[in-house]
């Protein structure tokens, strides 16, 4: 036996331990080793696989299109990013950009190389990054700059890349913003502007105003100008231009023009198409001038007015233009009891009168509103369109506007309106309540019910009388019955907030229709109650209804309409 001397044990389990550890270090070499190896032929895969997929949508119709083509179908889609959020195709920037840059790497090279796509900058919620970056990839292509400044301190810090490194190729300039902020965009309005086109500046609180310097004096391009609460010397270069569009608005009297300054600037605007001037005159005068100039502007389709009667009236009698339905006049105050008041109304009249009287026989008013928004304020509302929605619920704007704040003396006012208007050929009257829906008494109530046949006289081509309220349905339905000559032609009747228990309101109506030589053969309810039971009874007369409740009133059984009936003491549909 060979003479060998014993190991500790504690020195046997060092010497096991290394064993182990060299031996997991050698296996742990090994598969990083074999792992790397996969990675690698997983590299190689997905290059391969990428390059099918690229071949593959190579032979796809899109992409035999031409980067010149595509990029125009990226443009388009962009548009979409920029009209009102109403529209039916809108769709955000974020989404727009994640169409184009994240599809595949063909359309990302494409768009990376479109400097117009990368023109269209969301200033409102792009980051400062972002921002710069699209500056950059836009190169020279001119640029839309449209933001409230206002809304968030990243915005100003937008804009303020652009102004005015970048003023030189900006085509539209749109800033909603405050006093303060103007204060630090003032110093980037002093650069050259020889693209911009557009200029819309809105002042939230604060009138700001521009320096006759602004933009060097150098906007040869520009055609719009939109200023809301910003004062501007008359001196400006920017109403020395060729402009096609004016719009100022909300300026405080002792920094607006007065009428003659008006005629002034509009002298040397002779190519202008559209002018809007709202609560924007120095001083109220009280008689309409003789000795001021008149100016022509051949190429206007489109004038708004606001202000004081005395001021809108001085300033529409110098100008002369072709006639058009787009007139737009807000009278903010008027005091019939005023003889000169009297004069000046009769002289406003009379003008808007013979504009209207000319118009070419297929752009003559053919539907009319007559709105009270409170019982202080007369809205008449005009449309060439006999189909147009006049009624106070909907968006869409009335090509003619005539707003007074009359205080009293309601059907003087109407009757003087009508009387130089020219009605005989309008098909369509609406006659509407206040916004509000509730059971209040309209401002119908400010007529007279002997006054309404003597209005009603002056529309005898009407074939759809709309939106007649409680208040005068049964004054209203009298009338027709008893007078053949009021609406001769009416053909659609549409009552308003009208309980059919009301004494005397379903017979009157059941009476009319069956007395009418020319039958009505339409009745729309509008949020009128008590209806369901005399539905048959109306349908006897051979009228088609049209009642807003129906659907709802299907909806419910007898029994839970007694029983809602006993809940709230009425029935709000029936």
């Amino acid at each position: 036996m060979e003479n060998v001397s014993p190991v500790p044990s504690q020195d046997a389990d060092i010497l096991v331990s290394d064993q182990n550890n060299i031996v997991a270090a050698l296996e742990s070499m090994e598969a990083r080793g074999d792992c790397s190896s996969l990675v690698e032929d997983r590299k190689t895969l997905m290059i391969a696989l990428s390059n099918l997929h690229t071949r593959r949508n190579a032979l796809a119709p899109v992409s035999r299109l031409s980067a010149e083509l595509l990029s125009e179908v990226f443009l388009i889609l962009t548009a979409y990013s920029c009209v009102s959020a109403n529209h039916p195709g809108y769709i955000t920037p974020a989404e727009a950009r994640l169409s184009i840059e994240t599809v595949c790497r063909h359309w990302r090279l494409v768009a990376f190389g479109c400097a117009r796509l990368w023109s269209n900058i969301d200033f409102g919620f792009d980051p400062t990054s972002r921002v710069r970056e699209s500056l950059e990839r836009s190169h020279g292509t001119l640029l839309t700059v449209q933001a409230n400044v206002s809304m968030h301190e990243s915005v100003g810090e937008n804009v303020l890349l652009v102004l005015p490194d970048h003023l030189f190729r900006t085509q539209c300039l749109d800033l909603g913003l405050t006093g303060n902020y103007y204060e630090r965009l003032r110093s980037g309005l002093v650069a050259p502007a020889p693209k911009l086109e557009v200029l819309r500046l809105h002042c939230s609180n604060d009138t700001i105003s521009l320096a006759s310097d602004a933009f060097a004096a150098h906007i040869p391009c520009l055609r719009q100008l939109e200023l809301v609460n910003c004062s501007i010397p008359k001196c400006s270069v920017m109403l020395r231009m060729q402009l096609t569009y004016l719009s100022v608005s909300d300026i405080p009297p002792e920094l607006a023009f007065s009428v003659m300054e008006w005629l002034e600037v509009l002298a040397a605007l002779p190519e202008l198409q559209v002018l809007t001037i709202v609560s924007a005159f120095a001083s109220t005068s009280q008689s309409v001038e003789k000795h001021l100039p008149s100016i022509h502007l051949p190429d206007l389709i489109a004038i708004s007015l606001g202000g004081h009667m005395w001021n809108c009236t001085e300033l529409l009698v110098q100008l002369t233009f072709p006639p058009t339905p787009c007139i737009e006049i807000d009278c903010v105050s008027l005091a019939m009891e005023q003889p000169m008041e009297l004069t000046c109304l009769s002289i406003l009249l009379e003008t808007l009168g013979k504009l209207l009287k000319a118009l070419p026989a297929g752009e003559r008013l053919r539907a009319l509103g007559v709105r009270w928004l409170s019982n202080t304020e007369l809205v008449l509302q005009g449309s060439s369109d006999a189909e147009a929605n006049l009624s106070p619920d909907t968006d869409s704007s009335p090509e003619f506007q005539l707003s007074f704040v009359p205080r009293s003396y309601v059907f003087p006012l109407l009757s003087a309106v009508l009387s130089a208007f020219p009605t005989s050929g309008i098909s369509k009257l609406d006659i509407s309540p206040p916004p509000c829906e509730c059971d209040l008494p309209s401002p119908a109530h400010l007529l007279h019910m002997d006054d309404w046949p003597r209005l009603f006289r002056f529309f005898p081509a009407v074939t759809h009388l709309y939106r007649i309220r409680y208040d005068l349905v049964l004054c209203l339905l009298n009338l027709i019955e008893e007078d053949p000559t009021i609406f001769p032609a009416l053909s659609t009747l549409g009552l308003v907030n009208t309980s059919f228990e009301t004494p005397g309101v379903f017979d009157t109506l059941i009476r009319m229709l069956r007395s009418r030589q020319r039958p009505i053969t339409k009745i729309s309810l509008t949020f009128c109650t008590n209806v369901a039971a005399r539905l048959s009874a109306l349908r006897k007369t051979g009228v088609a209804i049209e009642w807003d409740g129906k659907a709802r009133f299907e909806r419910h059984s007898d029994e839970e309409t007694r029983l809602r009936r006993i809940r709230f003491g009425y029935a709000i549909w029936v």
